[in-house]
């Protein structure tokens, strides 16, 4: 399999000759604790009995708990009580409803309450020390809840819960993975405010340069070479690259992470090649692929499992 037996449908991202590695560690406990005071009081929680499981402490309580996450000082926190309030997942915002690009009719937040529910929750985060320098307003996400009539169409929808999200930048490269975001959530009206927030960074503490591989190299070699992705070539599978990001990866709260590193973030779809493009009987597949070789990390002296195979 080679780089001409993959469709390409996207741009190709550029990436630079070289990029940065970045060195980072996970904030201690005794780092996180003033944080985890700030949550104790403003989600309600009350008094908190602390439960050591495996890489993570529980300070929980009647009302929520607060977790944290040894391997990555992340903090996710919630007060549960203020959800059982509710009947279902449904929250009585006031909503308007946008058309998006689809076609599909969307309900949001008025921008008065977006700007409002914002500033509470900026304001929360760097309170609590947990709102960093390369960190950047992403949007607020209405939970759309759908219900559908029994041939399959949507007949009513619903707003969910409110959330205020905020993600990272390094070296104006998104940062992706489970380890680079900071969230709050939100209930409306008198059973509302902040019920609960995760946030998972971990701070820099070096940085260096490396060599990048060229992008026709990363498909030709690291894509094309994917054995998933090679099984379904040889059965005579189409693969399409719809969508390709250069990004910077950062690791889930509960892994251990020493470097966040460059990948390419591939947003694909398999599907057999005798299929109608109005009928495919297919899949998409999201996954990351590394830009820098093993080679050129062992030469910069950067050691670890996960800059070898993701």
């Amino acid at each position: 399999m080679a780089l001409h037996d993959i469709k390409i449908m996207a741009e190709l991202p550029d990436v630079p000759k070289r990029m940065s590695v970045f060195t980072v560690r996970a904030a201690s406990l005794d780092e996180r604790r003033n944080a985890v005071d700030i949550l104790r009081n403003e989600l309600e929680l009350g008094e908190l009995h602390t439960v050591d499981v495996m890489d993570s402490l529980h300070f929980v309580s009647k009302n929520g708990e607060i977790q944290y996450y040894r391997p990555s000082g992340a903090l996710w926190a919630r007060n549960v009580a203020a959800d059982e309030l509710y009947e279902d997942e449904m929250r009585p915002w006031k909503t308007e409803a946008v058309e998006e690009k689809d076609g599909n009719i969307a309900l949001v937040l008025p921008k008065s309450t977006e700007e409002e529910l914002t500033r509470e929750a900026r304001s929360l985060f760097e309170k609590a020390g947990l709102l960093g320098e390369h960190a950047y307003f992403l949007d607020i996400s209405l939970e759309q809840i759908v219900n559908l009539d029994e041939k399959g169409k949507e007949i009513e929808r619903l707003p969910g819960e409110a959330i205020v999200r905020f993600l990272y930048k390094l070296d104006n490269v998104n940062v992706n993975g489970g380890g680079a975001k900071s969230y709050a959530y939100y209930n409306p009206g008198d059973k509302g405010g902040m019920v609960g927030i995760f946030h998972s960074w971990r701070e820099i503490v070096d940085t260096c340069s490396v060599q990048t591989i060229k992008i026709k190299e990363v498909i030709n070699t690291v894509i094309a070479e994917d054995k998933e992705v090679r099984l379904y070539h040889e059965r005579g599978y189409t693969i399409e690259l719809t969508e390709m990001e250069l990004v910077y990866y950062s690791l889930p709260p509960f892994m251990y992470q020493e470097y966040v590193f460059p990948a390419l973030r591939v947003i694909g779809s398999v599907f057999p090649s005798t299929s109608e493009n109005e009928n495919r009987q297919g899949f998409e597949f999201a996954r990351y692929f590394h830009v820098v070789s093993a080679e050129e990390y062992a030469k910069a002296e950067l050691y670890a499992d996960y800059l070898m195979t993701l």
